[in-house]
């Protein structure tokens, strides 16, 4: 059964007030939702039949018990009857953006990048040590409540460590895709440090001594120390590498003090004797000026083809066809819309008519609320795209 979602807007789940419908965000419609104190919050529906309310219920309920700054916020969960039909529903903070919409429009700086990685591992060591895994961890998955980087929190499920790899994989996909708009090792593998070290370490999880803690802290710019990795196969040396000697080795041999007498004494020799010979090489070359110091540049990002991040869409068909008929239609009913069809044929099995699109979910409401003043039906409505 399909639903018409606008016409639940104005309605009131328990203390909230649903005020504008947003989008659906897998089996959840989510709507910008307010209560009597002024509270906004993003309220996400459910409905009431079927695995999936229970599932996600269920994610919500056990995300509200951790007390974690970096998992996004859950104000209320429960049940609710809405114009005689049952939901479950949660009431959670209202995101201001998210990683896939801020891609859609620029590339993020190295730095801005590491500080978002850190941010998403402190939340999955949170979930980890709970025996939790997020199991959807993606750039329109990291979300932002003003700048701080949060995961979202309807797909926790209890998990083993093979979960939990499956989540820094994720996280090492997804870093590779902020930086590079690729989502492969080879990708990751020409990324500067410490974005390199961290996502290749994602890729090999605890099979390589990899944590949600070690990435935490290794994208904060703080060494793991060696006690704490686990035990792992004895390494077979490259042949064309050569290991230094251990500097304990080194630390451990002791001179003769007439040894170091003697090399202090050649050292005098030699530093008077290049003094006496007048300007040197090294002095020339300090002389010259010394170019700045750059950091490794972060490669360009490779754009791949993205659906618009926040979209009116005016209808949604199975058949690419029977999509681009509708978009001709409406185009004939009125000049002034520009619709067309997203994604292109063959790439899909739903495709939307789109109207037009914004860079957030506020400009796309307006953008709607022009459409259908101009002659588009009066269900069209707003979704991210990136989130299907």
């Amino acid at each position: 059964m399909t639903i018409s979602w606008t016409v639940y807007e104005g309605h009131a789940v328990n203390a909230w007030q649903l005020r504008t419908f947003l989008g659906t965000r897998g089996a959840a419609a989510c709507y910008v939702g307010a209560n009597s104190e002024g509270t906004t919050a993003l309220i996400q529906l459910v409905p009431a039949h079927g695995a999936e309310a229970a599932r996600c219920l269920q994610s919500w309920e056990t995300a509200r018990k951790i007390n974690e700054s970096h998992l996004l916020g859950v104000y209320e969960t429960g049940s609710a009857i809405i114009a005689d039909q049952p939901f479950t529903y949660a009431a959670l903070e209202l995101p201001d953006d998210d990683v896939a919409e801020i891609l859609s429009r620029r590339a993020f700086a190295s730095d801005q990048a590491t500080a978002i990685v850190a941010a998403a591992a402190t939340a999955l060591e949170s979930l980890h040590d709970r025996g939790l895994r997020h199991g959807a961890v993606s750039p329109s998955n990291i979300l932002f409540i003003g700048d701080v980087p949060k995961l979202s929190v309807d797909t926790l499920v209890p998990s083993d460590e093979a979960g939990r790899d499956a989540d820094l994989r994720q996280l090492g996909a997804t870093i590779t895709e902020m930086m590079t708009g690729e989502t492969t090792q080879e990708a990751a593998a020409q990324l500067a440090s410490p974005l390199r070290e961290v996502t290749l370490g994602c890729w090999t999880g605890s099979a390589g001594g990899w944590t949600a803690a070690r990435v935490r802290q290794v994208a904060s710019g703080r060494p793991w120390p060696a006690t704490l990795d686990r035990p792992a196969h004895p390494a077979t040396p490259s042949p064309k590498h050569v290991p230094a000697p251990p500097v304990s080795g080194i630390i451990r041999q002791r001179w003769p003090v007439f040894t170091l007498a003697l090399v202090a004494m050649i050292a005098i020799v030699v530093f008077l004797a290049r003094r006496d010979t007048g300007p040197s090489n090294a002095a020339t070359v300090a002389s010259l000026p010394v170019p700045p110091v750059q950091q490794a540049a972060v490669p360009p990002p490779v754009r791949q083809a993205r659906p618009p991040a926040w979209a009116v869409i005016a209808a949604t068909y199975s058949s690419f066809d029977a999509a681009q008929k509708r978009a001709h239609r409406l185009q004939q009913h009125s000049r002034g819309l520009k619709a067309h069809v997203y994604p292109p044929k063959g790439h899909g099995n739903r495709y939307y008519v789109v109207l037009g699109s914004a860079s957030s979910p506020g400009a796309a409401r307006q953008m709607r609320a022009r459409v259908v003043k101009m002659g588009a039906p009066r269900d069209t409505y707003v979704t991210l795209l990136s989130t299907q």
